[in-house]
């Protein structure tokens, strides 16, 4: 039998997954539920890398997300 561990909102758990097993889960979940797209948002926080990657976040009035154009890809670009 499993101990079960109450988490600090109350909920127990068979056991914590570790950093990788959590981040598989979120793959397979996402590889399989959703298909490739575009998003479209605003361009914020913008940096050029030394490395020649470009960090920024895209965001519209209700969410942001954290991106990355390596550098591959920045050297592509046609749009300055």
């Amino acid at each position: 039998m499993s101990e079960k561990i109450p988490d600090s909102g109350g909920i127990e758990q068979e056991r914590a997954l570790s950093v990788s097993e959590f981040t598989r889960c979120v793959k397979e979940l996402l590889e399989g539920s959703l298909r490739p797209c575009w998003v479209r948002g605003e361009i914020s926080n913008l940096r050029q890398q030394a490395s020649g990657h470009i960090y920024f976040s895209l965001k519209d009035a209700g969410a942001q997300l954290s991106a990355v154009m390596f550098r591959t890809d920045v050297a592509r670009q046609r749009v300055a």
